[in-house]
């Protein structure tokens, strides 16, 4: 097999022309001297078209697709517009090459790594084989969720995530959630045609591959097949959690052996099956207890429970939550691709960029709910723009830390979090220019230093 000695990838995205296609130019070295400069092109999630474009001296494959790339760059006339280009290419960000033979630095410092292989080696179980499981488990759905919803591939050998555009970098990843944050608050009001709304999802597009089907769309129509309503949004927020976990496994440098104890470098986590029927009593009660039948996911049953420690979160959380008033204990439901991100990095406070992205009415913060049924409905799926539904899913139940509580009329009685208090703690059936009604009670607090899992609840029927 001939050596990749350099390489081009470049993704045009032009909504408004129903346009969504990739290039690739590669230089292979075929011995004795001689090199072939080639080409693979098509749409973006489709196997494209290979060609070979020239063979000859290194120096002259390369002049070859550096003319080729100014060519994709500079892109072509618009026939009604001259003025006006189109089918512009530009540089995906990537780490560069493709599974098995990435060429650059950053590429080749993380192909040894593995995410799933990571976290079963450095999340302490204690010897609990159920535990163990549950992590091997959560590894695989994490990968699913990214390969499911993007163009991307997963190599087990490497644990690359592999597309014909290379693979995503976290400079990528932050640019991406900027964007998803604007269209969130475009989407929220149906300006599915809106200019601004067609630029910005291109300019994701080109970040973040996605497949779309062939055919004639209008730009609306383009639109609405990768971003129909809030819940896409939130969804597609959900793989970039998914995609930086794995990517911070891969860029996690080797560390020294331990003399004892596991290696917590990615992971400081412990995680062990509960077995002590007094607590599985006590946690089964205050599920059924506080559900509500409303709610989709009201006939799942507790199935296991699962004793937590996420060692960066309990620590923080005995300098400054344990010392607050007002410790409750709150549900907080997350989708099973999210866990894994979650014991790996812990909670934090979504960055200030649209609410939509992850439906926060209250702000930037962390919510929790005493309503069972409340919080697993997000676990359960059931704002999910696929429409599918997870029966077997998970839920945290966290020491929330509330402090001094401020108790909102509105969800307009900002701004949030309010000076000189806490938390929030907003009521059923207070008015919500959202919802009309808040229909559940939901709790907030403003520093990941308030809270601290303490169980994860495993549910199905």
């Amino acid at each position: 097999m001939s050596n990749v000695v350099d390489e081009k990838r470049l993704i045009c995205t032009d909504i408004g022309k129903n346009s969504n296609k990739y290039w690739h130019g590669s230089i292979h070295d075929l011995g004795g001297g001689q090199h072939v400069f080639r080409v693979h092109f098509g749409r973006v999630g489709y196997e494209g078209t290979p060609k070979d474009i020239y063979t000859g001296s290194l120096a002259d494959c390369q002049r070859k697709m550096q003319s080729k790339v100014s060519q994709k760059g500079r892109g072509k006339a618009d026939p009604k517009n001259k003025s006006q280009r189109i089918s512009v290419y530009q540089e995906q960000k990537t780490i560069g090459g493709t599974t098995g033979s990435a060429n650059s630095s950053q590429a080749k410092s993380v192909t040894k790594a593995n995410l799933k292989r990571v976290a079963t080696q450095q999340i302490e179980t204690k010897g609990c084989k159920v535990a163990a499981k549950l992590v091997s488990y959560l590894s695989d759905r994490n990968i699913h969720n990214i390969v499911q919803a993007t163009t991307l591939k997963y190599d087990d050998t490497t644990g690359l995530f592999a597309t014909p555009l290379g693979v995503v970098t976290q400079d990528a990843i932050d640019d991406a959630r900027d964007l998803l944050g604007h269209l969130g608050v475009l989407i929220g009001d149906n300006k599915f045609g809106n200019s601004r709304t067609l630029k910005l999802l291109g300019e994701y597009l080109q970040l973040i591959p996605t497949k779309v089907a062939l055919g004639r769309k209008s730009p609306e129509q383009f639109v609405k097949t990768i971003l129909p309503n809030v819940g896409a949004v939130q969804q597609q927020n959900s793989i970039l959690d998914s995609l930086q976990a794995s990517l911070h496994a891969l860029e996690t440098k080797p560390q020294k052996k331990q003399k004892q104890g596991p290696d917590k470098s990615l992971f400081d986590v412990e995680l062990s099956v509960v077995d002590d029927p007094k607590i599985l009593m006590q946690i089964t009660t205050k599920f059924e207890r506080t559900k509500k039948g409303m709610h989709q996911c009201s006939h799942l049953k507790v199935k296991k429970v699962f004793k937590v420690r996420i060692g960066q979160m309990d620590n923080a959380f005995k300098s400054k939550g344990a010392r607050m008033d007002n410790i409750w204990q709150l549900w907080h439901g997350s989708q099973v691709a999210n866990l894994l991100s979650i014991l790996h990095k812990g909670f934090f406070v979504p960055p200030p960029q649209a609410q939509q992205c992850t439906g926060r009415m209250f702000g930037d913060g962390i919510y929790g709910s005493d309503i069972s049924t409340k919080a697993l409905n997000y676990a359960y799926g059931f704002w999910s723009a696929r429409g599918g539904r997870d029966e077997n899913c998970f839920m945290f139940l966290i020491d929330f830390a509330m402090g001094k509580i401020h108790t909102p009329k509105t969800d307009r009685d900002g701004p949030f979090p309010r000076r000189g208090y806490d938390s929030v703690f907003a009521k059923e059936g207070m008015a919500s220019s959202w919802v009309g009604r808040l229909k559940n009670n939901e709790m907030i607090v403003y520093d990941v230093s308030q809270i601290n899992p303490k169980y994860l609840v495993q549910f199905g029927r």
